[in-house]
């Protein structure tokens, strides 16, 4: 079941203009910095990601939450992420997967100084239930910590509860943010 909501939201997540897709996630981004304000102090520490075609263009957050500390994930190992600062897009260089990492010589941070995850996901229902692209690093990274875990997604990637098949290691999010 998985593998088959994996191709059917891979192939639904290409469509759209980029257009529609950064205006909706200026639209995510508008909702989510009025959370984060409203829950955690200035100089929260948040980890982001770098969004691949068809997903949530999140680094929006940057310029909406200035006074926030931000993060992105760095693959070390087929299995193994780590948070690592950073501050501006300027910073980022060709990374695996078609997504942009730090240089290496940019030190991680223990996952515990984290406060807020933004996570990614090919689809995500109301109750928190995630299915992400099946390496498990969210889901072993979000083990190591005390942290508030937010999906972000389109509303088209949004699934009635109980449909995602959830195993002991898939961990849900305490809130999921679409638009």
């Amino acid at each position: 079941m998985k593998n088959y909501l994996r191709k059917r939201f891979k192939k639904l997540r290409a469509k759209g203009s980029k257009r529609s897709h950064k205006k909706r996630s200026k639209q995510i981004c508008l909702k989510l910095a009025s959370y984060i304000k409203a829950s955690y102090p200035s100089n929260s520490n948040i980890l982001l990601f770098d969004p691949l075609l068809g997903e949530v263009n999140v680094l929006f957050l940057l310029d909406l939450l200035p006074e926030m500390n931000f993060f992105l994930p760095r693959v070390l190992s087929k299995t193994k992420m780590e948070a690592v600062p950073f501050s501006s897009i300027q910073e980022l260089i060709p990374h695996k997967f078609g997504t942009r990492s730090l240089p290496n010589h940019v030190k991680a941070v223990s996952a515990n100084s984290i406060h807020v995850v933004i996570i990614p996901g090919l689809v995500f229902s109301e109750i928190g239930e995630r299915l992400g692209f099946g390496g498990g690093y969210y889901d072993r990274f979000l083990q190591q910590g005390f942290f508030k875990k937010i999906g972000v997604c389109f509303k088209s990637q949004m699934v009635n509860p109980d449909l995602i098949p959830m195993n002991e290691y898939d961990i849900f999010m305490d809130l999921v943010i679409n638009g």
